[in-house]
């Protein structure tokens, strides 16, 4: 123990001596650790631990498909849904659900709860036991069954106080007294990790009427668990076989040519995100076994310039595993500091990411620096001790390295081979870093370029929020929709609002889709009908939102209730539709929808799915003559100030419309926008960071070997300045090397980054052109930067005293 700790103090103090080498190593292996074990976090977080449900392999998720319109996760049906539980063999359970809000009143203010339906069988399915109460039993699962809820522990503790008499009490749920009669682990998630909120009968879906759901519009979530003996191509087969007898039995059913589509609930949930985090878990490691590399070279050309010293130690009765002992002592300090400044720098990028990721990776808040990261830190230290520290040492202490002291040594050390293989190594990393250079700028670029795709609306000015009239206190359609008109007058009052509308859906919050037939034209096979996007609006919207029209008129407040029915498409639509016709006139039918409507006017495409998408078809069907009980609405604000300070008038003037009326997901429509981005703007973040890291390492790499050069060349450049060479030559000699390993890989780079064009653009699907102008500009970027680097290896080269002294001899 006094030895090991003689040996560390011996090494710190031949580190400090000459202190910018080993800040150098520091710094380099530093940020290898940190980007690595942020990615490895991540991975481990939402990669490779075991979903946390009991057996949660045999959990597969169940969708319905139509592939002939290229729907391949649609929703199922409860008549579906019903047939699958009743028939199947290969699986031990199914169960659905379905996530639908409700306002919670009876506090000191109304809030909006993220809830859902589920049958009785799916917590049970997932191996859930509550921390308080019971689950959903067989009979409250019925029709005229109890209503009852089970909340999660974040509801329970934010609004309940963590009330311990919380099972049994009463709560109001859009206006219904409902039982609580459970509490959920706050581990639990499913479906949406906000979900607070959990009721049975999954067949009382809201706003989707009882005829629809019995003639097979699609709404539920199926989840399975696999029998024991049963694998997921089983599981396929027999619901393919319930699915023909299906189509046999209920034919006209909208859902009848359907398929079963099955898919392992732990790839369903990690999907896209899982993939791209392992690339990147395996792009870090490689950065890192680089970085290891070049802490190696710094070490090496540290202890080659060390020779001297070495050889006193060997002539004083040191061996070579002593020496090699004495070095690896300095590498294991060294690499011990880099571990804690990459951990607590992994740490901080983590803390940074999280803004940015939490809307683009769901399950990022659950990413931390557990045991499993920290022992992954502790083998990464261990690999830095072998690649940095043990190989270096042991390749400086051969008896053809350590010379005796005072001997004149004229060649290098190194054979050819190896040092043409550390520049060719320096130079593929500058030809790394130009290619992730290139990369992350046409990222950036490609971000500029959404922030500024037009929208088909404006979203500057209008402030939105989501709310949903309570069924118990307005239960006709009729006086929803007077609700609606009252909260768009008292909206419309306030000062420098200039238009109030509502919309069912907002863009990039949310997609419904509706099939639907031309009036005139030969029916097609429900599997064959065309899709369009749908919301329901009120006449405001429009102006609201700022929708141009195109052709025809909007809706307004006469087209009501025993009014003729029409609807607005948009610019995509009446050309796909009515390619070469006036759209204007024509009339629509929509699947079991009674009766047609006439088409009155055409407007702008909206994204609705977001800037990086294209506008596909879509329709407006007024508030007035929807034929059912409306869904939750968002409502629009437009006005002359900034929608932050627009907030608390909104909410003023909504309680006078009706105090128990929650509004949910007050935001600027920018904002929201901004969160449409987040996939994108991440994206950016990581490639940028690898960027900078592989750009500092292949600095590094240039630094390390311009320092090795210089450090085998030391007695080669004391005998040119003693033959009268100036420093300025031998300075140049170095800056030359330097600039020829940069613009071989500048040039290596430039190449890949050409050739691999088509790949850059498959992987990262925003990313625009690269042109010869960001081409110049970072290769210029990296030239500048390398030969910045080797200047202190230059001007010690220039430094050299030992020729001066063998002048004076």
């Amino acid at each position: 123990m006094i030895g090991s700790r003689l040996a560390i103090r011996s090494a710190a103090r031949s580190l400090l001596r000459k202190p910018a080498l080993p800040i150098a190593v520091v710094a380099i292996l530093s940020l290898g650790m940190a980007v690595t074990t942020a990615i490895f976090s991540v991975v481990n977080a939402l990669m490779l631990r075991p979903l946390p449900y009991p057996e949660s392999e045999k959990l597969v998720q169940i969708w319905s498909a139509l592939p002939a319109t290229g729907v391949m996760e649609g929703r199922v049906s409860y008549p579906r849904f019903e047939a699958y539980q009743a028939q199947t063999a290969a699986f031990a359970g199914l169960g659905a659900y379905w996530e639908q809000d409700f306002n919670l009143t009876g506090g000191s203010t109304p809030i909006r709860v993220i809830g859902a339906r589920a049958s009785a069988t799916l917590f049970p399915l997932l191996g859930v036991t509550p921390v308080r109460g019971r689950l959903f039993t067989q009979d409250e699962d019925r029709p005229g069954g109890a209503n009852v809820a089970v909340i999660s522990e974040r509801l329970w503790t934010t609004r309940f106080g963590s009330a311990p008499d919380i099972v049994g009490r009463s709560v109001s749920l859009d206006g219904v007294p409902v039982t609580v009669v459970g509490v959920l682990p706050a581990s639990f998630a499913f479906g949406s990790a906000d979900t607070d909120l959990w009721l049975p009968r999954v067949f009382e879906p809201g706003a989707l009427p009882q005829a629809l759901i019995r003639l097979g519009a699609g709404y539920l979530n199926v989840v399975g668990r696999l029998r024991p003996d049963a694998d997921l191509a089983r599981a396929d087969s027999d619901l393919r076989a319930i699915s023909e007898r299906y189509r046999s039995e209920f034919a006209s059913h909208r859902d009848a040519a359907h398929e079963p589509q099955l898919v392992r609930l732990s790839q369903q949930l990690r999907g896209e995100t899982g993939r791209s985090l392992t690339i990147l878990w395996v792009a870090a490691m490689l950065v890192f076994l680089i970085a290891c590399a070049n802490a190696g070279n710094l070490l090496l050309a540290r202890h080659v310039s060390r020779r001297d010293e070495l050889a006193l130690h060997e002539a004083v009765g040191a061996n070579r595993l002593q020496l090699v002992g004495m070095l690896t002592a300095e590498c294991l300090l060294l690499a011990g500091v880099a571990t804690i400044v990459g951990l607590l720098l992994a740490f901080g990028l983590l803390r940074a990411a999280a803004p940015l990721t939490s809307a683009a990776v769901p399950g990022f808040a659950a990413v931390r620096l557990d045991p499993v990261v920290l022992l992954s830190a502790f083998v990464a230290l261990c690999l830095t001790l072998a690649v940095a520290g043990l190989l270096p040492a042991w390749l400086t202490t051969s008896r053809r390295t350590i010379a005796p002291p005072g001997m004149l040594r004229l060649s290098a050390t190194a054979t050819r081979g190896a040092a043409r293989g550390r520049r060719l190594f320096a130079g593929a990393q500058v030809a790394v870093s130009f290619v992730l250079l290139v990369a992350a700028a046409q990222l950036f670029i490609a971000l500029l370029e959404l922030q500024r795709t037009d929208m088909g609306f404006e979203p500057s000015g209008a402030l939105t929020m989501q709310l949903a009239p309570a069924a118990a206190k307005y239960p006709t359609l009729e006086s929803q929709q007077q609700f609606y008109r009252a909260m768009e007058e008292q909206l419309a009052a306030i000062p420098g609002v200039s238009a109030v509308g509502a919309i069912q859906i907002l863009p990039t919050i949310g997609d419904h889709r509706i099939s639907f037939v031309v009036e005139g034209r030969p029916e097609p096979k429900p599997e064959e009908r065309p899709l369009a996007q749908f919301s329901i609006a009120t006449p405001g919207v429009f102006p609201a939102m700022e929708i141009a029209l195109r052709r025809g008129r909007l809706p307004t407040e006469a087209d009501r209730q025993g009014t003729p029915p029409v609807i607005v498409v948009n610019e995509t639509f009446a050309r796909r539709v009515f390619p070469g016709e006036d759209a204007v006139g024509r009339r629509l039918t929509f699947g079991p929808i009674p009766g047609s409507r006439e088409i009155v006017g055409v407007v702008s495409d909206v994204r609705q799915q977001g800037p990086a998408t294209e506008a596909v078809q879509g329709l407006y069907i007024p508030v007035a003559q929807f034929f059912a009980r409306l869904p939750p609405m968002f409502l629009v604000v437009r006005a002359g100030v900034p929608p932050a300070s627009l907030a608390p008038n909104v909410r003023q003037a909504a309680a006078k419309v009706d105090p128990d009326q929650p509004l949910a997901q007050v935001q600027s429509m920018e904002s929201a926008l901004r969160n449409a981005l987040a996939v994108p703007r991440l994206r950016v973040w990581l490639v940028a960071v690898f960027a900078a890291l592989g750009t500092l390492i292949a600095i590094a790499g240039v630094y390390s070997v311009i320092s090795y050069v210089v450090a085998e060349r030391t007695r080669e450049f004391d005998i040119r300045l003693a033959l009268g060479a100036t420093p300025r030559s031998v300075a140049g000699l170095v800056l030359r090397a330097t600039l020829a390993m940069t613009v071989g890989g500048l040039v290596a780079g430039a190449i890949a980054a050409f050739v691999g064009q088509g790949l850059i653009r498959r992987v990262l699907a925003e990313t625009a052109p690269a042109g010869p102008a960001l081409f110049l500009s970072v290769a210029g970027i990296l030239l500048i930067a390398n030969l910045l680097a080797a200047i202190p290896s230059s001007l010690r080269a220039a430094r050299l005293r030992t020729a001066r002294l063998l002048q004076s001899a």
